[in-house]
């Protein structure tokens, strides 16, 4: 698993970020604080502050979705 540390503006990066994590082929993890939650699911996501600094956890090989989410790192 790989981690990094990003943070979303906008409503449209929230959308995108959950359907690129459903098209992993493992699971896409965010946390923040206490609470981790599946990033392919949209309820999930809104329960964080997407603008304020999470972390996902992504599997290694998903490259395409590392250089998605790599716009987004703090």
């Amino acid at each position: 698993m790989t981690v990094k540390h990003i943070s979303l503006k906008y409503i449209k990066d929230i959308y995108e970020l959950v359907q690129r994590a459903g098209k992993c082929k493992e699971p896409v993890y965010i946390s923040q604080g206490r609470t981790t939650v599946a990033a392919s699911s949209l309820m999930g996501v809104l329960t964080i502050d997407p603008s304020e600094q999470f972390t996902i956890s992504y599997p290694s090989e998903e490259k395409e979705f590392e250089f998605y989410i790599s716009q987004f790192e703090c």
